[in-house]
């Protein structure tokens, strides 16, 4: 998950400031700034902030945490954001326009793991194999097959194009991919347990799951990761207002 090792030296210098704080105890502060570490860390890495002149990004970020010094200062994640922004890039994937980069994410990115790991509450990351997996297979989008699906021509190819996006991937565990194989999901998703659903974020509409309402799934599911995204990246703040 880690894509660069670049955006953990704001962190390392933050630590450093404070060779008191661990992140990890359940103090009020701990706890604060653990989440906001990890909302920086996640939103510079899927934004691809580094990448690039990082020189002269690490520079401007190295600023603003001079002039938050203090050991009872918090990880100034919207000082960040706003230096990030000044050049060109988004610091959060809830900035204006990041979300679209994100759901924009296909197959094998370098980034689409870690954008699909979010998306779940806990799993267990380095102690299973887990597969980038098509929920509608990849192998049913080919022009003949959609077609007799009854597709409309016009939409064809723009079903074809958006096969990969971040919409239609989710985990499974390797042997469960394998398993899965390229069983249309409509049949594929009655064998799964009841939560499934809910821990993958798939719409809860059934009529959505035939290969024919395709675009409207992707849609919905879209609008799914959106809510997930905005409350899961949301200030401690907002979060207590939701």
């Amino acid at each position: 998950n880690l894509t660069s090792a670049n955006a953990l030296i704001p962190v390392i210098y933050y630590l450093f400031q404070r060779p008191k704080l661990t992140l990890r105890d359940n103090s009020i502060y701990s706890v604060r700034n653990a989440a906001a570490v990890r909302r920086w860390l996640i939103g510079v890495l899927l934004n691809n902030v580094f990448s690039g002149a990082s020189d002269t990004m690490l520079q401007a970020i190295r600023d603003v945490l001079q002039k938050n010094p203090g050991k009872d200062t918090d990880f100034p994640v919207v000082p960040l954001g706003e230096a990030v922004s000044a050049r060109g890039r988004f610091a959060s994937v809830t900035s204006p326009g990041a979300i679209e980069n994100y759901l924009a994410t296909e197959y094998r990115d370098k980034t689409a793991f870690l954008g699909l790991s979010i998306l779940f509450d806990e799993a267990g990351w380095g102690t299973m194999s887990f597969h980038q997996d098509h929920i509608f297979p990849s192998d049913l989008f080919k022009r003949k097959t959609l077609e007799k699906a009854g597709v409309p021509s016009d939409r064809v190819e723009e079903w074809i194009e958006s096969k990969n996006r971040l919409g239609n991937l989710t985990l499974l565990i390797g042997t469960e991919n394998i398993e899965k194989s390229n069983t249309p999901f409509d049949q594929w998703l009655p064998t799964r347990d009841a939560a499934f659903k809910k821990r993958h974020l798939i719409p809860e509409d059934s009529s959505l799951y035939s290969l024919d309402r395709f675009g409207d799934f992707l849609n919905a599911r879209e609008e799914l990761i959106r809510a997930r995204l905005n409350l899961l990246f949301a200030s401690p703040a907002e979060a207590v207002t939701k």
